[in-house]
């Protein structure tokens, strides 16, 4: 009966679980495939249990791979991916590649092996970084085209961006001056207190607009700069 209770337990578990779960022998035989498998493959379970995840769900340019990495471990022990996030694609039931996260534990019990498997589509994930990094990208672009000397610093007032007009106007590279602290390396004496005060509010979020100090250049040139900073 404690047995009975346990496995409708797990039963539960799997099936109300967002990750598709799916297990599998140590032939590649699926034996359970749980709700989400079937929202994020499109399998129906009776349509995949008890045939092989290189015939269902695997794309056909990664079953090679899945055959031998599994010939591999039974033999060895040893495996390249078990117990390891990985990205790869998986293959849905219309036919299509699409982008997964996978997580393959193995159990062994009396000497025979089940993988089981934590799947989760990760499309809208890669799309949205997709997203993130055009946007970064043409800030970026943006930043280093300006016509106007924009610097970057972190927390630390260590220099992390450094466009072509500071460039042009300093006369130090960007790969010069990335990583230095910019008060104590760029900023005279007599203004590092105030510049220094300047940054740190804006690093706390307090702007400050039409801050004037002198910045020396490469050459010692005197180039007075009116600072906006946020």
């Amino acid at each position: 009966r404690l047995k009975k209770s346990l496995a409708k337990q797990l039963e539960v578990i799997l099936s109300a679980s967002l990750n598709a779960i799916i297990i599998a022998d140590e032939t590649g035989d699926i034996t359970m495939f749980n709700s989400s498998a079937h929202n994020i493959f499109g399998f129906e379970p009776e349509d995949v249990i008890g045939k092989k995840l290189s015939d269902t769900i695997i794309p056909e340019q990664f079953r090679d791979m899945h055959e031998k990495g599994l010939k591999k471990y039974l033999e060895t022990g040893l495996h390249n991916v078990l117990k390891k996030r990985i990205e790869i694609e998986g293959l849905h039931q219309q036919g299509h590649c699409f982008p997964i996260e996978m997580e393959i534990i193995p159990i062994i019990d009396q000497e025979k092996t089940t993988f089981c498997a934590f799947i989760r589509d990760i499309t809208e994930r890669n799309h949205q970084q997709a997203a993130l990094k055009e946007t970064a990208d043409n800030l970026t672009a943006l930043i280093d085209t300006a016509n106007a000397p924009i610097f970057g610093i972190d927390t630390e007032g260590l220099v992390n961006e450094w466009n072509q007009t500071a460039e042009l106007i300093t006369g130090y590279s960007k790969v010069e001056v990335l990583g230095r602290n910019l008060v104590e390396s760029f900023i005279t004496e007599d203004y590092k207190v105030s510049v220094k005060g300047v940054l740190d509010e804006a690093l706390k979020g307090r702007e400050t607009a039409n801050y004037a100090f002198p910045l020396y250049s490469k050459t010692n040139a005197r180039i007075d700069v009116l600072l906006n900073s946020s």
